[in-house]
């Protein structure tokens, strides 16, 4: 039997990195991408060629290839990002799965999902809940923050990862430097104002043009496109796009280094969250009221260990 971890995008990978031993784990174990974000086929061929952890990784187009090789395989240890769903019920059911672990995703494992009344019951009723980590065959949730999480849902199923991420960013900075792209030259500053702008789904012009109004409060204006818009544009000679798939984080963490003054506007990213001592950040979103409750948290604990 195998161990089989399946990731959608570079964060997804980074913290399955950070999931270290499990009891009665396998000792052959597939990596499994599902390819739909930016450049996934040269990401999948750089872990491949620079990751030796794993017996094997593979590359699925989609989630129905993502589902019937989950089908096709008898798993040991099933490592997913969510386990609230119909079709991993019927996953499960099939009984080729024995364990099942979530891993942390984003802010979306850390908030209840609202459906509709009937359908809230008969999820209650077929076991898979109203949030990432719920479903009855979920062993545990490895999460960053996980007393949060226990807390939020009165929950024991919330572990943590082996390293806190900055931590695992310092282990694993040199590999992950060599599975994306390198920067643009002119990323490389130090002592600099940088406005960051992380998109969602859509790049919202307004926002790029607020950037250019107020550029010159600035030395470096960024624009970092979300993972899963493959083709991004940026009709702008004021900003810089950052065309890759490198993690937001890594990118953080090296300007951060570099004695930079950095600002962030985003929509409820946890990326902005393990660095709450070092930026400033403006959350544009408004529709996740959870995220706000998070970072007051992270926050008290950061001023916690600083005292």
């Amino acid at each position: 039997m195998i161990d089989l971890y399946v990731c959608s995008k570079p964060l997804q990978y980074f913290n399955i990195k950070n999931i270290g031993s499990v009891k009665y784990e396998s000792s052959y174990k597939i990596l499994a991408f599902v390819g739909n974000f930016n450049d996934a086929d040269k990401f999948v061929s750089n872990v491949r060629k620079y990751d030796a952890f794993w017996n094997q990784v593979i590359f699925l187009h989609n989630r129905k290839e993502r589902e019937e090789y989950i089908k096709s395989q008898k798993i040991n240890n099933l490592f997913v990002e969510n386990d609230s769903s119909w079709r991993m019920l019927k996953i499960v059911l099939r009984g080729n799965v024995r364990r099942l672990y979530v891993f942390e995703e984003g802010i979306g494992t850390y908030k209840d999902v609202y459906y509709p009344i009937l359908m809230k019951f008969l999820r209650k009723m077929a076991g898979i809940g109203n949030h990432y980590g719920a479903a009855w065959f979920c062993k545990n949730v490895f999460l960053y923050e996980p007393d949060f999480f226990n807390k939020r849902f009165h929950s024991n199923r919330g572990i943590p990862f082996k390293d806190t991420f900055i931590e695992g960013l310092e282990k694993n900075q040199q590999l992950l430097s060599h599975l994306s792209e390198s920067l643009p030259k002119a990323l490389y500053v130090s002592n600099k104002r940088i406005l960051i702008y992380l998109t969602n789904y859509d790049i919202n012009a307004d926002i790029i043009r607020k950037m250019e109004s107020i550029k010159g409060e600035y030395d470096l204006l960024i624009v970092k496109p979300h993972p899963h818009i493959k083709n991004p544009k940026v009709k702008s000679k004021d900003v810089v796009v950052l065309y890759t798939n490198m993690m937001i984080e890594i990118v953080l963490f090296d300007l951060i280094k570099r004695n930079n003054k950095i600002e962030v506007w985003h929509y409820a990213s946890t990326s902005v969250v393990h660095f709450l001592k070092y930026i400033k950040q403006v959350n544009l979103s408004t529709s996740i009221p959870i995220f706000d409750e998070y970072v007051n948290y992270v926050s008290t604990l950061v001023s916690t260990k600083n005292d």
